[in-house]
């Protein structure tokens, strides 16, 4: 009985490193397109400083970032939830 708890408890920390993992990946792939995007955005921007489609098309992935950094918090509590 004592080796199932043990096998059961390492799949629930094995999940929970897993989730947390993915989690770190999902940021950074989201941090590296908001930066990408934004920045094009904004040079583009500079050299038409009339036209506001840049400015929103930065704010939207500023946005998309907040979110995912939300989503990567409550992964984040889930996993210590799990474990």
């Amino acid at each position: 009985m004592n080796e199932e708890e043990d096998v059961a408890s390492d799949g629930k920390r094995l999940s929970s490193s897993i989730l947390v993992q993915n989690t770190v990946d999902h940021l950074r792939d989201t941090a590296l397109q908001t930066t990408t995007v934004a920045g094009k955005a904004f040079q583009k921007w500079l050299g038409n400083p009339f036209n506001l489609m840049f400015l929103l098309i930065i704010v939207v992935a500023h946005v998309q970032l907040f979110i995912a950094i939300i989503q990567g918090l409550l992964m984040v509590l889930l996993s210590k939830l799990i474990r």
